[in-house]
C-alpha cells in the first residue's frame, strides 16, 4: 500500500479560504480550459530528538509503570445527526482515548545519518529523504541504500525567482517497491535501483505530483503558454487537462488510476477553485467540494464547501455521487488529510472556543480526537494507514514538540518523553515511523531517527 500522506498540504487553507471567499465551484475540464489547483505541500520539517531516557530508579517495589491502571471508561460517541448531501451535521462528542501510555520497552530507536531529513517510509522498511542537495535513500538499519540525485524542481510559473508564496507542489515520494518520484534536472522523474526514467516529454519541464505503487505517476507537464496535467503509465502519457499557467493545479491518485485535481486560478479579479474526478477517461466535476485524496475504492474524501465562512467548511466523503457529511467537533477549521482503503479518513478540526487544531479520526460516521488524552495543545496528522493507525503530533503544553501514534483506541508516545522536542514526519503499515527528535537545553543537535516495535 502507498503510504497515506498527510503532509504537503500548506495549500488546504488557501484553497478552502479562496473557494468560500469566491464562492465559485466551477466543474474542472477533461479539455482545454483555464484554471488551477492548490499543490500538496512538502513535509514539515521535523524539530529534532532526544537524548538518552532518564536512568531507571533503584530495584523496588515501584509502583507499576506504564499503562496498567485502565483509562477511565469514555462513552461512545453521540450518534450523528443523518448525513448526506444536505447541510452540515451538528458537533458530535468525539471518543476519548485512553491515557497515553509509554512506548512499550522492546521498541528500537534508530539513528539516521547526521543530516539526513527524512521525508517518507514505505512498507519495506525504505526511508525517503534529503541529504544536503541529494534525494537518497536509506534502509531500516540506517544504512545508504542509494542515491537518486540532487532535488531540481522546474520553478513555479507562478513566480519563478528564489522565494515564492506558491511552492512548488511537487515533493519526493517512494512507493512500496522502491521506485522514487523525482525532479532531476528539472524534469519529473522516476528511479528505480539506480535506473532513471525522464517523464517530461518534449515540455520546458515537470513535475510529479502523485506516484502509486503500480508505477503511475500523476505529472504536470509545462510548455510556453499553458500547463498539462496527465497519468503516465508504462511508457505512455494519457492527458487528463490542461491549464493556463497562472493556475495551480494540485492532485493525488489511487492504486486502481483514479485521479482528484483541486484547480486554483489566481488571476483578477476574483480567484476561483474548481475540482474533479477523473477515472479511465471519464471526468466527474464537482460543485461545492474540495477533495484532498481518493482511494482505490473511488471514495473521495474532503470538504464540502460553506460559502458564508471560508473557515467552516464541513469533512465528507464523496461516492458514486453522494456526499455524505462528517461529525466535527463543533468549532471552525474542519479539514481532511486523507482517506485509506477501508473508507478511514484522516484530518483534523477545532472544538468550540479552544484555540488550535486537534487531530482527529473518522471511521463509520464516528469521530475520534485521537490526542484527547494527551498533553498536547494543538495536533496534527501526520501519517494514516490501512489498518486505522493515526500518527500524530504537535505543541505540548510544556511548549515542546511530541509526536504519538494512536493504534486500536491506545495512544503511545514516541520515545523520549522528557523535555526535548520529538518530530515525526511519516509512518507505514508495519508501524515503522521516521522523523527528527532533540534533545532538551540550547544547541542540541537534530537527530533523525526510525523508531518500531
Amino acid at each position: 500500500m502507498r503510504e497515506r500522506r498527510t503532509t504537503r498540504r500548506w495549500w488546504l487553507p488557501a484553497v478552502a479560504a479562496v473557494a468560500a471567499a469566491s464562492a465559485v465551484t466551477t466543474g474542472a475540464p477533461a479539455a482545454p480550459a483555464a484554471a488551477v489547483p492548490a499543490g500538496p505541500a512538502a513535509a514539515a520539517a521535523p524539530a529534532g530528538p532526544v537524548g538518552p531516557a532518564a536512568a531507571a530508579g533503584p530495584v523496588g517495589p515501584a509502583a507499576p509503570a506504564g499503562p496498567t491502571e485502565p483509562a477511565a471508561p469514555v462513552g461512545p460517541t453521540e450518534p450523528a445527526a443523518p448525513v448526506g448531501p444536505v447541510g452540515p451535521v451538528g458537533p458530535v462528542g468525539p471518543v476519548g482515548p485512553a491515557a497515553p501510555t509509554p512506548w512499550p520497552p522492546r521498541v528500537e530507536v534508530t539513528d539516521l545519518p547526521a543530516g539526513f531529513q527524512p521525508a517518507a517510509i514505505n512498507d519495506r522498511g525504505l526511508i525517503l529523504g534529503r541529504l544536503g542537495t541529494d534525494v537518497v535513500v536509506v534502509d531500516d538499519d540506517g544504512e545508504p541504500a542509494g542515491t537518486v540525485g540532487p532535488w531540481e524542481p522546474f520553478p513555479n510559473p507562478l513566480c519563478p525567482g528564489p522565494i515564492c508564496f506558491w511552492p512548488t507542489p511537487s515533493a519526493p515520494i517512494v512507493n512500496d517497491r522502491g521506485v522514487v518520484a523525482t525532479s532531476l534536472g528539472r524534469h519529473a522523474t522516476l528511479w528505480d535501483d539506480g535506473e532513471t526514467t525522464d517523464l517530461n516529454g518534449d515540455a520546458a519541464g515537470s513535475w510529479v505530483l502523485d506516484l502509486n505503487d503500480g508505477g503511475d505517476a500523476l505529472v504536470t507537464r509545462f510548455t510556453a503558454d499553458h500547463q498539462q496535467v496527465g497519468l503516465w503509465d508504462r511508457g505512455r502519457f494519457t492527458e487528463i487537462g490542461r491549464w493556463a499557467l497562472d493556475t495551480l493545479v494540485v492532485g493525488r491518485m489511487s492504486e486502481r488510476g483514479h485521479v482528484v485535481l483541486t484547480v486554483l486560478v489566481v488571476r483578477p479579479p476574483t480567484p476561483a477553485v474548481s475540482s474533479l474526478l477523473w477515472h479511465r477517461g471519464e471526468t466527474t466535476t464537482f460543485e461545492g467540494f474540495v477533495p484532498r485524496d481518493v482511494n482505490r475504492h473511488g471514495q473521495v474524501a474532503g470538504e464540502r464547501l460553506n460559502p458564508a465562512d471560508p473557515f467552516d467548511n464541513t469533512p465528507a466523503i464523496w461516492e458514486d455521487g453522494e456526499i455524505t457529511l462528517l461529525p466535527t467537533l463543533g468549532g471552525r477549521g474542519h479539514g481532511v488529510s486523507t482517506i485509506n482503503d477501508r473508507g478511514q479518513v484522516a484530518g483534523f478540526g477545532t472544538l468550540p472556543g479552544v484555540p488550535g487544531s486537534r487531530a482527529l479520526r473518522w471511521d463509520d460516521g464516528e469521530i475520534v480526537d485521537v490526542g484527547a488524552a494527551t498533553d498536547l495543545l494543538e495536533s496534527r496528522p501526520f501519517g494514516f494507514t490501512d489498518r486505522g493507525d493515526v500518527l500524530f503530533g504537535g505543541l505540548t503544553t510544556a511548549f515542546h514538540t511530541a509526536g504519538f501514534v494512536w493504534d486500536d483506541g491506545e495512544v503511545v508516545r514516541l520515545p523520549p518523553a522528557d523535555d526535548g522536542d520529538v518530530d515525526p514526519v511519516a509512518m507505514n503499515d508495519r508501524g515503522q515511523v521516521v522523523g527528527t527528535r532533540r534533545a532538551p537545553g540550547p544547541q542540541q543537535p537534530t537527530i533523525p531517527t526510525l523508531w518500531e516495535r
